[in-house]
């Protein structure tokens, strides 16, 4: 059963009924002398340099937009205007329409340049990042030869390149509300892309309802995935390090196939390299951690990442602190003054504290016996 996902198509009405003459609308300009971001960056500082200006420049840029007064479309102007002008907080005694119409709260999204200008030019900015940081990728640069010294700068530059894309998308958030929100990262990294944003069609939204089927296997999918972080975070895995691979028992056929059928999703979201899928009677994986419910068993083995016997010490130290600890509970928990002098709320929580050490304790032993 495959679980039936939200997802977008790229569709457009247009490249149905036309067709190039050359059949080559894809390719780059034909043109060689004309300068793409393939060709516009090298090996030299200047060309990266150029390209962060580009992202700056968008700030107070005033061309390029089909509007009345270009300046009204300047990014930092217009999105002042808007701020400010609309909420009584400064007024502008200028004849222009559009300055009018914001003093007296009623523009349009469409007929008001400054409305118009921060649109366009906080999203232009976000596509302006995303190609750079795209240019800028570790692999692009090592095909260009850039030394490492100015590998390691452009990695400042891709700081403030993602630090801009923030502010971009921050101001269109604060003025539009519900915008566009995909960065280069997340539409490659769920696997929906055939090409990079610039160069893909406008996608069109397709939904479909599963059914109560497609509802209970992304439930266990979300389980498994949830247990699997608790098990990184239980060795304290770095979130950014990719796990070897986990290994899982289904005992419902259905929850095999949810999770068999998005194993990609379930390997991105869980942040493993691969998953085992192993039959009921499989011996336990060696030095492993688990999670076992009624329904699966995951099982994380560790012994390629860490010394486990380094970590059955930190495990058993563990255990010690958490057992003198609760020991120090069950005996004001056991003292009759307490309890009935103390009040409920007081009593209460030294009772949750107890239950709560009491799991963890008998995790750990879990987790002890698996690694032996």
């Amino acid at each position: 059963m495959k679980i039936n996902r939200i997802f977008i198509t790229g569709s457009i009405a247009g490249a149905m009924l036309l067709s190039s003459c050359l059949g080559d609308l894809d390719t780059l300009p034909l043109n060689e002398s004309d300068s793409t971001s393939e060709t516009a960056y090298g090996n030299e500082e200047g060309s990266y340099i150029a390209g962060l200006t580009k992202i700056y420049w968008n700030f107070a840029n005033t061309s390029d937009l089909d509007v009345d007064d270009g300046g009204a479309s300047e990014l930092v102007r217009a999105f002042w205007s808007l701020q400010e002008l609309s909420a009584d907080a400064a007024k502008c005694a200028w004849g222009d329409s559009w300055v009018s119409d914001i003093n007296n709260n009623r523009w349009s999204d469409a007929d008001n340049a400054a409305t118009y200008g921060v649109y366009a030019r906080s999203l232009q900015g976000v596509a302006f990042v995303n190609e750079f940081l795209r240019q800028t990728a570790p692999d692009k640069l090592s095909a260009r030869g850039v030394s490492s010294e100015l590998a390691a700068k452009i990695e400042g530059f891709r700081d403030e390149a993602r630090f801009a894309r923030a502010y971009f998308y921050w101001i269109a958030l604060d003025i539009f509300g519900n915008v566009p929100f995909t960065t280069e990262e997340l539409w490659g990294a769920f696997g929906y892309a055939r090409e990079i944003i610039g160069r893909s069609e406008w996608p069109t939204l397709k939904r479909v309802d599963g059914g109560e089927a497609a509802k209970t296997g992304m439930e266990t999918i979300q389980a498994v995935v949830r247990a699997m972080r608790n098990l990184r975070a239980e060795i304290k895995m770095p979130p950014q390090q990719t796990a070897p691979k986990m290994c899982i028992k289904v005992k419902r056929c259905e929850d095999s196939a949810a999770l068999s059928e998005n194993e990609d999703l379930v390997r991105l979201l869980a942040k493993v390299e691969a998953i085992d899928f192993l039959p009921a009677d499989a011996p336990k994986p060696p030095k492993s951690i688990s999670t076992v419910t009624s329904e699966w068993e995951l099982y994380f083995p560790i012994g390629e990442l860490l010394d486990t016997d380094k970590e059955i010490a930190r495990l058993e130290a563990e255990f010690a602190k958490l057992e003198k600890e609760a020991q120090k509970i069950s005996a004001k928990l056991a003292n009759k003054n307490f309890v009935d002098r103390a009040p409920a709320d007081v009593v209460e929580k030294e009772r949750a504290a107890l239950e709560s050490a009491e799991t963890q304790m008998a995790r750990i032993k879990e987790n002890i016996a698996g690694l032996k």
